[in-house]
C-alpha cells in the first residue's frame, strides 16, 4: 500500500498511538559496570571457599582460574569486587610475578555464616 509522505506520517502516528495503549512495563536500565542490589552471589562465595580451603597459600588469579575453570576476565571482576568490599586482599607481587590472594577476617566470618545457614 503506497501512501503519500504526509499520510504515511499520520498513519504511523496512529499506529504508534494504538500500540502505546497497551500497558508497557519498563525495566530500569543499569549503566555499564553497575551491579544489582546483591552484594554477594554464588560465584563470589565459591571464590572465597576456594581461597580458604586451598592448601597452597600463594593462590593467584591464574590459579583460581584453572581450579574454577572460568575465564580470566570474569574471575578478575569477581576478585575486584571482593577486594572492594574488603573480603579478600591482594598481596605484594612475588618473585615469579604472582600476587597472592588472602582472605580477610570479614571474609572468614561471611563464610562461617553461610556454611552454618546452608547446612
Amino acid at each position: 500500500m503506497f501512501l503519500s509522505p504526509k499520510l504515511q506520517i499520520v498513519y504511523n502516528f496512529k499506529r504508534y498511538i494504538y500500540k502505546s495503549l497497551i500497558p508497557i512495563h519498563y525495566m530500569v536500565k543499569r549503566k555499564r559496570g553497575d551491579r544489582s542490589g546483591n552484594i554477594l552471589n554464588e560465584l563470589n562465595l565459591v571464590v572465597l571457599k576456594t581461597i580458604k580451603n586451598n592448601p597452597n597459600k600463594d593462590l593467584g588469579v591464574g590459579d583460581l582460574q584453572k581450579i574454577l575453570k572460568l575465564s580470566h576476565m570474569s574471575l578478575k571482576e569477581h576478585v575486584k569486587h571482593l577486594v572492594k568490599i574488603k573480603l579478600i586482599t591482594i598481596g605484594e607481587k612475588q618473585e615469579h610475578g604472582k600476587k597472592p590472594l588472602k582472605i580477610t577476617n570479614d571474609g572468614e566470618k561471611i563464610l562461617e555464616i553461610f556454611d552454618r545457614n546452608l547446612k
